[in-house]
């Protein structure tokens, strides 16, 4: 598990890992031998920081299913002193006697993505899984509920995105240009389940093979590996950047180059924390050794900047401060108000967040439900031009938790409309004397017609649609709360009154 400590060696790790490469644009090393011991090996995973690398194995006879077992996680650690511990295969329930991969992991450690849908006797059925850690040990797999998923093939890749929300697959299916077209899946996060797999396009897809996805860390720049294009061997190593929201408008995809690419395949992919390393399934031209390696990636194929955003958790006890392991959600804000949700790293006092907002560095916050809002804000000045880490550490004080106070304003709502009206907004700018340095909790709410699900998701435009007019008028965004109550709080028969939202000022 990703700790604190672990983090602030970090760059110390990267700039030995740096020296122990050429100054050249163009280096590639390969892994130990306790790494890559036996053969063929793929799909190279390796934690933030640098210290945990998972892989497949396949047709090992420590295996699972012994030497006829197609795949198994295996997996390897490096030491204080950099040495990499002698390759082991998981020994816990993510192995099976069938396919088993791990083709992600969090930022923070704390999740992975994994092959297969498990049904807890040793089999499982096609589709993916993620797992979480706490304290050190993988929990029960949760299959991805994903709309019409299907595969007409056996062979599969899978990465699921810095966030969590975002599945990008490797799958044949009735749409598919070739035999493998890479295809994503983007998650609800009212519902938990994932959109039917939309092909990424001509741009990306040949009548080849596309597959090891890997999206970067700025949520744009994909890396693939394809026969289907003119390159160095039968399988190359490329790149391309999302152009637009659709995931169907790419850039042309672009040969990683010599010093990644060989006369033999390369069909994996999985690049640092900071994006200046790959690790790749390659060989060397010389003794066409397969395995993993790691090589630099030279600038002009590394992501758009981004800030790998971490800290430590405190609780401030009249002056005493002591570790804080309670859930903290943490929300990083773009220009547009627009808001992505973390949340600290389970079991331990410590967050981790990936910021590539539009307004990168200005806007954070750190909640928790008994103590409010954690003290501490970050702002990087001009945008960065390339990625890095940035360390703030948040305190929440120990007193009287906050408790809904006077209601501000009602404002009602026509039916299925979420935007205000001329008087409300009026109403609102009338009351800005009263808002002015308190703390606002803005609640959605909706009448009980239409599905529960949609009322949830309108009474929370309703919700956000009068913050965004709020932090318009000048109150700060970290000054409000949005809550979507859906239909589950009705106030009168009169299904008007329901149609509303509630601003409540918070005692401080």
């Amino acid at each position: 598990m990703l700790t604190i400590n672990h983090i602030i060696s970090i760059l110390l790790t990267l700039i030995i890992a740096n020296l122990s490469l050429n100054a050249a644009d163009s280096c590639k090393v390969r892994m130990p031998d306790g790494i890559n011991r036996f053969q063929p090996i793929i799909v190279p995973v390796v934690s933030l920081d640098g210290n945990e690398i998972y892989f497949d194995i396949k047709n090992h006879p420590y295996n699972v299913g012994g030497s006829d077992d197609r795949d198994d996680i295996w997996t390897s650690e490096r030491s204080a002193s950099g040495v990499w511990s002698e390759a082991r295969p998981l020994d816990n329930h993510l192995n099976t006697a069938g396919y088993d991969v791990l083709f992600s992991l969090s930022p923070d450690g704390a999740t992975a993505l994994v092959y297969g849908i498990y049904d807890g006797k040793g089999q499982k059925k096609d589709g993916f899984s993620v797992v979480r850690r706490i304290n050190g040990e993988w929990g029960k797999p949760a299959a991805l509920d994903i709309e019409d998923y299907y595969n007409n093939t056996d062979k599969f890749f899978a990465h699921l995105g810095y966030d969590g929300k975002v599945l990008l697959m490797s799958l044949n299916r009735n749409d598919s240009h070739g035999s493998l077209d890479l295809y994503v899946s983007i998650k609800n996060e009212n519902t938990g389940r994932w959109s039917r797999p939309k092909n990424l396009g001509a741009a990306i897809n040949t009548e080849e093979i596309e597959g090891a996805p890997f999206l970067a860390y700025d949520g744009k720049t994909l890396y693939f590996s394809s026969n289907g294009r003119d390159g160095y061997g039968g399988v190359d190593l490329f790149i391309s950047r999302r152009l637009d929201s659709t995931w169907t408008n790419w850039s042309l995809p672009k040969n990683l180059g010599p010093g990644i690419n060989t006369i033999y395949e390369e069909n994996s992919i999985w690049l640092s924390a900071l994006s200046d390393t790959a690790y790749i399934v390659s060989s060397d031209s010389t003794h066409n050794r397969e395995g993993i390696y790691y090589a630099c990636l030279p600038e002009g194929f590394r992501p758009y900047p981004y800030a790998i955003v971490y800290g430590k958790l405190w609780l401030d006890s009249g002056g005493t401060r002591t570790p804080f392991a309670g859930q903290t959600e943490i929300r990083v804000y773009d220009d547009a108000g627009n808001e992505g949700l973390y949340y600290s790293i389970p079991g331990k006092a410590e967050y981790l967040v990936v910021d590539n907002s539009s307004g990168m560095g200005k806007g954070t916050t750190a909640f928790n439900k008994t103590y409010g809002y954690g003290k501490g804000y970050y702002d990087f000045g001009t945008k960065p031009r390339q990625p890095f880490w940035v360390r703030y550490d948040r305190t929440f004080e120990k007193k009287r938790p906050p408790v809904r106070s006077d209601t501000l304003a009602i404002i009602y709502f026509d039916t299925g409309v979420d935007t205000l009206t001329e008087a409300a907004k009026s109403l609102i700018g009338r009351l800005l004397s009263k808002i002015e340095g308190r703390r606002l909790l803005i609640v959605g709410h909706c009448d009980e017609q239409g599905r529960n699900i949609d009322n949830n998701a309108l009474s929370g435009r309703r919700a956000n649609n009068t913050s965004v007019l709020l932090r318009s008028l000048g109150i700060l965004q970290t000054r409000i709360r949005v809550e979507a109550k859906g239909e589950s709080q009705p106030v009168s028969a009169n299904l008007a009154a329901n149609r509303r939202v509630v601003i409540i000022i918070l005692a401080d």
